[in-house]
């Protein structure tokens, strides 16, 4: 029986200082109008949001856990758990005294729970694991209001906005011999991705409204690989895998598709899209040279489409559908001292 745990606890702070209103190019001087004089932007700030000296102060803190049984050489039994939480403050110094004498809180806490059931069989030539995970996760966003009392006297009120998220995923992954450098690869799961911070309270460095009402994404997805190697010629090793793989996304987290509407919003908003789809075909290369040269490439293509409501089919934009990334390394060995067997 093993047992890990590993937790974290930190602070992050941020300040966003903005109280000029003049227009500025990309290469740092005043922008000029049609007519020829430098102009100012009418909220009085470079963000739309209007001047501000904002602070975001975060205490943050992350604890994993895991404990895994090991019943023999063939069945494991695994549980782990991951927390997460942020405490954010939010305060602008430019608000008016009273309003700045409480400030506004946002909290986001995060539980992961999984259980899973690892086998190995036919002389290790078959590795397989049945998994179900349990996603709690719970918002709180309290901003201080002024209201008027029933004497007309100003007074401070909060108005608490939250949460409450669970959702269920599960899924199964295995990988099968065929013969020793030929392994098939495939795994299906019903994912689930919960907004993050940036998404749910939204971040004023980064020009980011706040979305308390924004819901998980799920998903349901689909893989089936082919992985060849490690072959060994001379000095020479690598790896060639492939994969396959389909997306069925409900409530996908993103920004507002564009509309003629939107096209010039400087605001950043992020939401559930909606349902869609993806599919797509990804590839990887890993090569060494005398356990010294060492490259690796990757090469994906996808599409990733949704539907209009009159049910038009049409590819989501700003989406990146052909990547390919590599590495190259070297290693110097026995630069300083030789190792001594």
């Amino acid at each position: 029986m093993d047992l890990n745990i590993h937790g974290l606890y930190g602070k992050r702070n941020r300040a966003v200082n903005d109280t000029v209103a003049w227009a500025y190019s990309w290469n740092g001087e005043r922008a000029i109008d049609y007519k020829g004089d430098e102009y100012q932007y009418s909220w009085d700030s470079q963000q739309e949001g209007g001047p501000t000296l904002a602070k975001i102060n975060r205490k943050v803190a992350s604890i994993r856990s895991g404990l895994s049984y090991s019943m023999n050489n063939h069945h494991k039994i695994l549980i782990n758990h991951v927390y997460s939480g942020i405490d954010r403050e939010d305060s602008d110094a430019l608000r008016s005294v009273l309003e700045n004498t409480f400030k506004g809180t946002r909290d986001l806490y995060k539980n992961i729970y999984s259980l899973t059931y690892d086998l190995t069989a036919f002389d290790e030539k078959l590795n397989a694991n049945l998994f179900g995970k349990y996603y709690h996760q719970k918002t709180i966003s309290i901003d201080p209001a002024i209201e008027e009392d029933s004497n007309g006297n100003d007074i401070i009120v909060d108005e608490i906005v939250s949460s409450n998220n669970k959702h269920e995923g599960y899924g199964f992954a295995l990988s099968y011999a065929i013969i020793p450098n030929i392994t098939l690869l495939a795994s299906a799961e019903k994912a689930i991705r919960l907004p993050d911070e940036t998404e749910v309270f939204g971040n004023d460095g980064d020009n980011v409204v706040a979305n308390p009402s924004i819901g998980p994404e799920l998903s349901q997805n689909y893989n089936l690989g082919l992985r060849l190697g490690m072959f060994n010629i001379k000095n020479h090793e690598f790896t060639i895998s492939s994969n396959v793989f389909t997306r069925n996304i409900k409530d996908r987290i993103g920004l507002p598709i564009e509309t003629s509407l939107n096209v010039d919003d400087e605001l950043i908003l992020y939401v559930n899209q909606g349902n869609a789809k993806s599919k797509g075909i990804d590839a990887q290369l890993n090569y060494t040279y005398n356990n010294n040269l060492g490259l690796n490439f990757n090469i994906s293509h996808f599409k990733l489409t949704t539907e209009s409501a009159s049910g038009t089919e049409f590819d989501i934009p700003n989406t990146p559908f052909f990547t390919m990334t590599g590495g190259l390394r070297y290693s110097f060995k026995d630069v300083i001292q030789k190792t001594h067997d």
